[in-house]
């Protein structure tokens, strides 16, 4: 079957179902699709390929389906699209205080973070996300400052998700190591592995997702300045986000800030069940971050031409299709092109983008052939 690839961070599995029928003075081919009649009369497409399709209620701009033409009979041709990836890089602080027994308390700040980590790795909305993991401080005493220690042997290497195996769980230690905060390094040699994956995978959406307790220290060039301004030669390309484990590290902005997200996300340390529940709703932010809610239009067969006039869409959820309107100033939570001079894409609307990246299972139709909706159709 012919595969569609969505843009970055897209949507679960798309089904686009071309639709067509018979007008009076028009001949279709043996798919269904307009061509040519030669007559020189009724048919609109004389001088070459005709739209895909008949056209539907041009009054009310509503048809949901082949049915509304009465005895039209259309032939149906499906592409279906898999769900843009996105990567995750964990790159996770395991310094003493994070909790080794005696610079820190690991029920404080590990135990309730690698919890919710666990969990987030087994959710089943983490469908179509991959991971990895790195640890740092990491390596003999001499090399933990090196860059070369990290990234290319990562504690865990890239696992699709949701992680029902545990293999990705079963890296992360029961407890934190003593040592310092080489930040620095551990960035560099990650940052540096992360981009090489969004070189290499275009389709998808590359991130570094940086967990710690401290500010970078331990190394001769270890400050917030030098992590700045590391990230922030991948932020166009690999973004990284911040979760800083307690809230007296403000610092942490400044290199979310760099890195191209805005800013840190800080935990309350204190109580545990607070600390887990909170990183788990950080995490799942990130996650939600990392998907998209284009879809890209595709090309119409060969030799035909495609009318944006008459593109539908539809949201299928647990058996059950919702046709959806076009709502170009995405007032009323539907979909819009993402430009309406040359559109490229098909963009849902942040209320259902939102609803959609929740259901990882859930499908969208993009129909053409019928007038587009302007309403929705309950």
């Amino acid at each position: 079957m012919k595969r569609l690839v969505l843009a970055p961070l897209a949507l679960a599995a798309i089904a686009t179902i071309i639709a067509c029928g018979s007008t009076a003075g028009s001949e279709y081919d043996e798919d269904g699709l307009h061509q040519d009649s030669g007559n020189g009369g009724n048919d609109k497409s004389e001088t070459g390929p005709g739209p895909i399709g008949v056209v539907g209620d041009e009054d009310s701009g509503i048809a949901s389906d082949a049915s509304d033409f009465g005895d039209a009979k259309c032939a149906a041709e499906s592409v279906v699209a898999e769900r843009a990836p996105a990567y995750l890089y964990f790159v996770l602080d395991q310094s003493g205080s994070m909790g080794d027994g005696e610079h820190g308390d690991p029920t404080q700040k590990w135990d309730p973070v690698t919890t919710a980590l666990k969990g987030f790795l087994v959710d089943p909305k983490t469908k179509g996300i991959s991971a990895a993991l790195e640890l740092f401080p990491k390596g003999a005493e001499d090399k933990k400052c090196n860059s070369s220690t990290y990234g290319v042997n990562l504690v865990a290497g890239l696992t699709a998700l949701p992680d029902t195996a545990k293999a990705f769980s079963s890296k992360i230690p029961a407890q934190a190591l003593k040592g310092g905060t080489p930040m620095l390094a551990a960035l560099q040699g990650v940052l540096l592995k992360a981009k090489a994956n969004a070189d290499a995978k275009t389709d998808g959406k590359t991130v570094v997702v940086l967990i710690t307790d401290g500010e970078p220290a331990s190394c001769t060039d270890d400050s917030v300045t030098s992590v700045q301004t590391e990230v922030a030669k991948y932020k166009t390309t690999v973004p990284t986000h911040v979760i800083g484990v307690g809230k007296s590290l403000t610092k942490l902005n400044d290199i979310a800030s760099s890195g191209g997200t805005t800013k840190a996300i800080l935990l309350n340390v204190g109580t545990p069940s607070q600390t887990q529940t909170e990183f788990a709703k950080a995490i799942d932010d990130i996650r939600v971050s990392a998907l998209a809610c284009d879809v890209a239009i595709p090309a119409p067969p060969a030799g035909k031409t495609l009318d944006l006039a008459k593109v539908n869409v539809s949201l299928s959820k647990s058996g059950t299709s919702t046709p959806l309107a076009y709502d170009a100033a995405c007032k009323a939570g539907g979909w819009k092109f993402d430009s309406t001079s040359a559109p490229k894409s098909i963009v849902l609307c942040p209320t259902l983008c939102d609803s959609v990246k929740n259901e990882p299972d859930s499908n969208v139709s993009v129909e053409f052939g019928c007038a587009r909706r302007e309403t929705t159709i309950n």
